[in-house]
């Protein structure tokens, strides 16, 4: 493998640390590389808003649909009214989405399902999973953004550590997962596999 020297110009072997021809030193230039390649893993390392909301979205959804179908069999067998399904509705929903998101979150997924989709992860301060405690503090915190106007969310599209509200206190990170795997291959989505997906979407959107 061969590289080119910035000073004189002349493509030598890479394995040279100084140019033969002029005599320049390498190192200053592949300081500078690494100080880049570390700044910008830095920089991507943590969850920006996109991620997060497409993620929330999706274990809104994931919830919202499980409720649904708790609340016509309740429907069914008890003839509720549209306003006392609603007064079960709300906070059936609170208690189930806090749990869901809490529990997965101390799995080793380290997130929902949303989450997972997404690539990114809930940490601690040291990368480890969350502990149950934090993990229901901090989703619980999510509520209360209703009384911030969301800006206890919206502030996780500030660098460089993204953290909502409930990041904040209870110290934790949404992290992106990383693959450092160079030899992977990425292959092309089929079109059968395309179309049963679609399919997949159309019955759970008409649910």
């Amino acid at each position: 493998m061969q590289k080119g020297c910035p000073k004189c110009g002349r493509i030598i072997d890479s394995s040279y640390e100084k140019c033969p021809y002029c005599n320049y030193d390498f190192s200053t230039m592949n300081m500078y590389f690494r100080q880049n390649e570390t700044k910008i893993i830095e920089e991507d390392k943590y969850a920006g808003f996109i991620k997060r909301l497409i993620a929330g979205m999706i274990d809104i959804n994931t919830v919202l649909l499980f409720i649904s179908l708790i609340m016509i069999l309740v429907n069914r067998s008890a003839n509720y009214k549209i306003h006392q399904s609603l007064f079960i509705a709300l906070p059936l929903f609170t208690l189930i989405y806090i749990l869901y998101n809490a529990l997965l979150e101390m799995t080793k997924w380290q997130g929902t399902i949303g989450k997972k989709l997404v690539g990114i992860e809930v940490t601690d301060e040291y990368e480890n999973a969350e502990t149950l405690s934090r993990a229901l503090i901090r989703n619980v915190v999510k509520f209360l953004n209703i009384f911030t106007l969301g800006i206890g969310f919206l502030i996780c599209a500030a660098p460089p550590e993204k953290q909502t509200l409930g990041d904040k206190i209870t110290k934790n990170y949404v992290i992106s997962t990383i693959n450092f795997n160079e030899e992977r291959t990425f292959v092309y989505g089929k079109p059968i596999k395309r179309l049963i997906a679609y399919i997949i979407d159309i019955i759970i959107l008409t649910l």
